[in-house]
């Protein structure tokens, strides 16, 4: 069929000539999906604010040879908390470019879909919930982390962290490091095998398993102390940086607020 409906999460927008958009769409029958939306930057377009990044839309789309069009485009959700805070506004973009780089075009994956869904509905309601009686379900950082390991469990790429993985063995006593190159935990009589590969303790080895299965809604039951969130973080980006073999440049200006707003890591 030429024509076909989608609900899509918009990952990125881009300006195309003098008043289209193109947009990277995340969908939940198609996966990753670009499209062309035609006028939307007039301000007299009925789709100008159901193409905005961040949001879910329902969107009828016409089947092109080379980019799909936008033909319909009705807001499902806007988000608005993600837009009204800057530190929000920049995890959430965060998030999409990673979604956007992890995944192949055309791919269905809808429990990467609703992980996102979930994720950008928790910052949106974080500073409410940090506010309330559930210390910790309002931590951003957090909610951040438990996207990127489940991404990348999603993905394929979930690392070795039961056994040493390059011998096999299991992680008794003695210092243990992290090769994002080998993909897992080295034990102290193999860590010769990358000599790059930092230090993990091993309470962060065990947040990360814990994050792979805790549901989301469930965070507040996590506390993590500042060197255990210090080098979870550290890890898990330098080994998305080494699947991806480049820096996700969101990241660093997620980064660049926390050293302004130190106070805030805990969200």
């Amino acid at each position: 069929m030429s024509l076909y409906r989608v609900e899509a999460i918009i990952l990125k927008a881009r300006n195309f000539g003098e008043a289209d958009k193109i947009l990277t769409l995340f969908t939940r029958e198609h996966g990753k999906v670009e499209a062309v939306a035609r006028g939307v930057r007039k301000i007299k377009s009925k789709n100008r604010g159901s193409v905005q990044p961040f949001s879910r839309s329902s969107i009828m789309l016409y089947k092109g040879k080379n980019l799909d069009t936008v033909t319909q485009c009705d807001l499902l959700e806007g988000f608005p908390g993600l837009r009204n805070d800057l530190d929000l506004l920049a995890y959430a973009g965060y998030l999409a470019e990673l979604t956007d780089l992890m995944l192949p075009e055309r791919e269905r994956n809808e429990e990467i879909y609703v992980l996102l869904l979930t994720t950008f509905h928790l910052l949106a309601h974080s500073r409410a919930l940090s506010a309330s009686d559930s210390p910790g379900s309002g931590d951003i950082e957090l909610i951040a982390r438990q996207f990127e390991v489940r991404l990348l469990s999603l993905t394929g790429y979930q690392p070795q962290l039961e056994n040493c993985v390059f011998c096999n063995n299991a992680l008794h006593e003695g210092e243990l490091r992290f090769s994002p190159g080998l993909g897992g935990i080295l034990c102290s009589g193999c860590k010769s095998n990358d000599l790059q590969a930092p230090l993990i303790g091993r309470g962060t080895i065990a947040i990360w398993k814990y994050l792979t299965k805790i549901n989301l809604r469930n965070l507040n039951r996590l506390r993590l102390g500042a060197q255990e969130r210090a080098q979870l973080e550290a890890i898990i980006h330098c080994y998305i940086e080494n699947i991806l073999e480049r820096r996700v440049k969101t990241m660093d200006f997620v980064k660049g607020l926390k050293r302004l707003t130190p106070t805030d890591d805990a969200g």
